[in-house]
This record gives structure tokens, C-alpha cells and sequence, in this order.
């Protein structure tokens, strides 16, 4: 058993060490277990432990902090779109698919780091659904919602590791 485990160990640390080497440095890019973990507590929070807590509670008034929150929000992707437009498509990169630039090029690096930013960005989105806890607006936690906030960064944890940039960060200029 001894020898599974460590051939399984051995195979993930060689995926890993496929990865762009511009991220391994990064913070939670080393391995996908400190976003799992995020993703756990977030579904613990919004299923269990928030309902739980607000079961005898009135539902707080959240007016002002969810304005700000999206505003921040809105400058976020206004921020990632200028950037992924800025630094691809205004500099040379074409609409069509085209390998990563794994260089050092500001560019290369730039896209590399916005990327990282959006997945980022996805864990601060959590907020969205714990709003909804907090306000006892439970019918609008759908599974689909919950699974959504829990798969895309942890779909996105691979596309930063592996290939962040160009063609790649298409999906999240659309999104922003």
C-alpha cells in the first residue's frame, strides 16, 4: 500500500511540476488543495454552518456593503478586460487561436498575472452567495448557483497553472 501511495505522490508532483514556471511562486498556485479547501469552506458555510446561524436570526440589512461590493466588482472587470485588451489584442496577439507565450515578455507575464487576478477574483465572488445567507434569501441559493461558484476556480486553478495567457483569457475577457 506503502508503494501506491508513493508512486500516486511521485505522478502528482511530476503534473505539477509541468506547470508554467512563472506561477509556481505565487500564492495558492502551488498545489490545488489551498482553493479546494476555500471551496470546501464555502460550501460548508452556504449549506450548513449559515443557514445554521441565521435559523433564529432576523436577516441583516447588507444594502451598503453589497453596493460597494459591486461596484468593486464592476471596476475589477472593467480592470481585467482593459488589461487582457491592452496587453493581447492591442499588442500584436490575434483572434485566433494561438499557442501561450510561456517567455518573460512584459506582455507574456502581464496576461499571465491578470489570469491569476480573475481566479482570485472568483474566491471574493463567494461573497455573493454568503450575501444571500446573511439576507435569509435562501431560495435564490440554487444548487446550479453553489456548483458554479465551486467549480470555476477550481476549473480555472489548472487553465492559470498550465497555460496563463492569450488565447486561453478569451473566456474571461467575455466574462468581464
Amino acid at each position: 500500500m506503502a508503494g501506491i501511495l508513493q508512486i500516486l505522490n511521485n505522478s502528482f508532483k511530476s503534473f505539477l511540476d509541468q506547470g508554467d514556471p512563472r506561477v509556481k511562486d505565487w500564492p495558492m498556485m502551488q498545489t490545488p488543495f489551498p482553493g479546494m479547501a476555500m471551496i470546501a469552506a464555502y460550501i460548508y458555510f452556504v449549506k450548513v454552518a449559515g443557514p445554521q446561524f441565521m435559523k433564529k436570526r432576523k436577516p441583516f440589512d447588507l444594502r451598503v456593503p453589497m453596493v460597494i461590493y459591486n461596484f468593486m466588482l464592476v471596476f475589477i472587470s472593467l480592470a481585467h478586460f482593459l488589461g487582457i485588451g491592452w496587453y493581447s489584442y492591442f499588442n500584436g496577439y490575434s483572434l485566433k487561436c494561438q499557442p501561450v507565450d510561456y517567455s518573460n515578455k512584459i506582455e507574456a507575464v502581464r496576461l499571465a498575472q491578470i489570469g491569476y487576478l480573475f481566479y482570485l477574483t472568483k474566491f471574493v465572488e463567494f461573497a455573493d452567495t454568503i450575501f444571500f445567507v446573511l439576507r435569509k434569501k435562501d431560495n435564490q441559493i440554487s444548487a446550479l448557483h453553489v456548483i458554479h461558484h465551486s467549480i470555476v476556480p477550481f476549473s480555472l486553478w489548472f487553465g492559470i497553472k498550465f497555460a496563463p495567457g492569450e488565447f486561453s483569457l478569451c473566456s474571461l475577457a467575455h466574462s468581464s
